[in-house]
């Protein structure tokens, strides 16, 4: 019997799923965009801050929930400067490792939460005026003239 994730995890994790074709292509860039909700009812303290998490899942056995690997964090502000707006993180190595072995490709775990453990980052929107704001994983290849866009 396999494991259904909990709505709180599937909100936080996303999955790319490649073409065939890009195997055969040299990646050159692979950046992940998240955008992070804007804070407004925290306290105005000087230097509230959070972390920006993001795990690579890796898978462990059949039937059992992947194990989670940090790959990324940031530390940002819980204030206009920080929340509000679009973070991205470089995942060429990822991408690359995904790629080379895409049974290891389980997707991404992004915890980011704000002082009430509301979660921060938009992964999977929670309306339909978050839909522009969904995740995304931009990979420019030798295949393609510009940014390929995978939510």
């Amino acid at each position: 019997m396999q494991r259904q994730a909990s709505p709180a995890l599937r909100q936080q994790t996303c999955r790319f799923a490649f073409q065939t074709d890009i195997v055969h292509n040299d990646i050159v860039s692979a950046t992940f965009g998240i955008y992070i909700r804007r804070v407004t009812h925290v306290a105005q303290r000087p230097y509230m801050a959070t972390w920006v998490l993001i795990y690579a899942l890796w898978p462990v056995a059949p039937g059992r929930p992947p194990e989670r690997h940090l790959v990324h964090r940031r530390r940002i502000y819980l204030d206009d400067r920080d929340t509000g707006r679009w973070h991205h993180f470089s995942f060429l190595a990822q991408v690359r490792r995904w790629i080379a072995n895409p049974h290891s490709n389980q997707g991404l775990f992004v915890q980011a939460t704000d002082s009430r453990g509301e979660p921060l980052a938009v992964i999977q929107p929670d309306s339909d005026e978050e839909q522009p704001y969904v995740s995304n994983l931009c990979i420019i290849h030798s295949g393609n003239n510009g940014c390929h866009r995978k939510s």
